[in-house]
């Protein structure tokens, strides 16, 4: 087997991995507790994992997390308090367990998997083996 298509194993398995663990964490805060703060919790986790599998697959897996902090950052500082519920954009610092925000973890989830199987590895930076 290449080193290529190990690497793409290694790429599709994290994928799944990933998924099942966002998944199964929304399932069960929403099963116990459907309007309270585990929700709130279960859909960052979700969102938060998908933004990194995004940005990872974008921009490679060092930038990813600067990249994810810049846009905390900024949705704390342009997103709205405990009382309001700002704009969708800045659902990570939303204190409401909205469906709206949910639906956006969500769809980024879905959205990260489908890069993770359909585009090729990056290798810069030396993260990833090349052969």
């Amino acid at each position: 087997m290449s080193a290529a298509r190990r690497v793409h194993l290694y790429d599709l398995g994290l994928a799944v991995v990933t998924c099942l663990v966002g998944g199964a964490a929304a399932l069960g805060t929403w099963l116990v507790d459907p309007d309270g703060a585990l929700v709130i919790v279960g859909r960052n986790i979700v969102g938060f994992a998908a933004v990194v599998l995004i940005l990872a697959r974008l921009v490679g897996v060092v930038a990813a997390p600067a990249i994810l902090a810049t846009y905390l950052v900024l949705c704390a500082v342009a997103g709205g308090s405990r009382d309001d519920h700002g704009p969708l954009w800045s659902w990570p610092v939303s204190q409401s367990g909205d469906v709206a925000a949910l639906v956006i973890a969500l769809g980024l989830m879905v959205i990260a998997a489908i890069l993770w199987v359909a585009s090729p590895p990056r290798r810069e930076y030396g993260v990833l083996p090349i052969s």
